[in-house]
């Protein structure tokens, strides 16, 4: 088996001020655990659900309320985080 090479993580929009407020909660711990394994996943897509098929946002549960919005760009070897927080994101 071949090492998986980290992904490019970018923050788009107010998500660094939104995970802040999640490393604050009992999430901390399964949050920070999810980053990571978005960022080493041999394909991050298959780790969440998608919820929009024309825009490819893909989310990820983290807890019983807390989701993480993402989309996958393979050929640059990105995943840009869209945003994190209660099933109210959706919105």
């Amino acid at each position: 088996m071949t090492a998986v090479e980290p992904r490019i993580l970018i923050e788009h929009g107010n998500f660094r001020r939104n995970a802040r407020s999640i490393l604050k909660t009992q999430y901390a711990r399964a949050f920070t655990e999810a980053i990571r394994t978005l960022e080493l996943a041999e394909n991050p897509a298959r780790l969440g659900h998608r919820k929009h098929e024309d825009l490819e946002v893909i989310g990820y549960n983290i807890g019983s309320d807390v989701r993480l919005l993402y989309q996958v760009d393979y050929k640059n070897h990105v995943i840009y985080l869209l945003a994190v927080g209660s099933h109210k994101i959706y919105k």
